[in-house]
Parts: C-alpha cells; sequence; structure tokens
C-alpha cells in the first residue's frame, strides 16, 4: 500500500515498503514542467533513482498512478540495472551529411535502436546542438564528454556552445506530393537583325 508522505503546492510523493526495499515516487515542480522521481533505496546503502518528467501537476498524477501499479523490480534487477548503467558508455557514430559550415551526424549508444543527432555549425563559436533520447539525461555529462573527443572539439581553439535537446518519442510520416503530369515542350525563338528590315 502505497503512503502519501508528502503534498505541498511544488511537491508530492509516496512511499511503501516492498520485498525489502523502500520506494519513494516523488514529483517536484522546476520552472515550466514537474520532475518525477522514483528511488528504490534499503538499509544496507544501496540507492537508485529513475527519473520522469511531465508538464503539469495533473500529467504528474497520472504517471505517478501508472508507476505505482507497476510490478516493483526485485533487489537483483535494480542491482543489474546500476551495474549496466556504471559501466562506461559505447557511442558509434555517423556523418549524415556535410555543407559548407553544417555537419549533421547520427549516433546510437550502447548499440540501441534510439535515434540521437548531433548538429555543429561553424561561426566565430562551435554551435553544437545534440538531440538524445530522454533516457539518455543520466549520462547527459559522459555524452557530451565523449561527442566532443570524437569530433576534436575538446582540443578546438574557437568557442563551443553546446545545446542538449531532449524527446520522449519520435514520430515519422510520409506525405506524399500532388504529382501531375508533366508537359515538355520545345519553343524556338527567332530574331530578327535590324538591319533586315
Amino acid at each position: 500500500m502505497w503512503k502519501k508522505v508528502i503534498e505541498t503546492d511544488d511537491c508530492f510523493g509516496f512511499e511503501r515498503i516492498e520485498k525489502g526495499l523502500n520506494i519513494r515516487i516523488e514529483a517536484r515542480k522546476n520552472k515550466e514542467s514537474w520532475d518525477i522521481f522514483k528511488t528504490y533505496y534499503n538499509n544496507n546503502g544501496m540507492s537508485y533513482t529513475e527519473e520522469y518528467y511531465s508538464q503539469t501537476r495533473d500529467q504528474a498524477q497520472q504517471l505517478i498512478k501508472q508507476l505505482q501499479s507497476r510490478k516493483q523490480p526485485t533487489l537483483e534487477e535494480i542491482q543489474k540495472r546500476i551495474l549496466r548503467e556504471n559501466k562506461k558508455i559505447g557511442i558509434n557514430i555517423t556523418r549524415l551529411f556535410r555543407d559548407y559550415n553544417v555537419e549533421k551526424w547520427e549516433f546510437k549508444i550502447d548499440n540501441e535502436d534510439a535515434e540521437n543527432f548531433v548538429y555543429m555549425r561553424d561561426s566565430e563559436t562551435i554551435m553544437f546542438d545534440i538531440v538524445l533520447n530522454n533516457k539518455y539525461k543520466p549520462k547527459e555529462k559522459e555524452i557530451i564528454e565523449t561527442l566532443t573527443r570524437m569530433l576534436g572539439l575538446d582540443n578546438s581553439e574557437f568557442d563551443v556552445k553546446q545545446t542538449v535537446f531532449y524527446y520522449n518519442e519520435k514520430n515519422s510520416g510520409l506525405h506524399k506530393g500532388n504529382k501531375k503530369g508533366m508537359v515538355l515542350g520545345k519553343i524556338d525563338f527567332g530574331f530578327l537583325d535590324e538591319e533586315e528590315d
């Protein structure tokens, strides 16, 4: 049974004990959205936190209900997650295009399916925009350090301004154009010299 442990205008949370684990779910309001943390911990010093995000308090409450109703992982499953997340990440990166002053790179982390991108624009300051799946937010610092090293920006003589964008889901589609028959013709133009008049 979940027990409410805190509720204010900008924070609310619940807690329960299951299979020797304390589980706490807490939502905190920041400037424009809500951060939701689900933390597993025990008396032996083990602690593991999952992070989620929502735009409104109502969405945060719905997400917390979903998190409460899910089957809770065992201590062994959590320890495996901790080990997996503490290992160094592997990044496979591929250039998609290069133009006069813009490059786009696609990269995968640990060969997972989530698509991530880097856009670099050269100017007086190198603009370095990273688009990441939201699940990689806890690894943001390591990902940025690895990418800047791989792309040679760690020793750049120019200033580098980085911006990180996160997405939760990706939608794609194809818009079919209105293909109409094309008429090709040949038109001859003749010019008369003024003297021929």
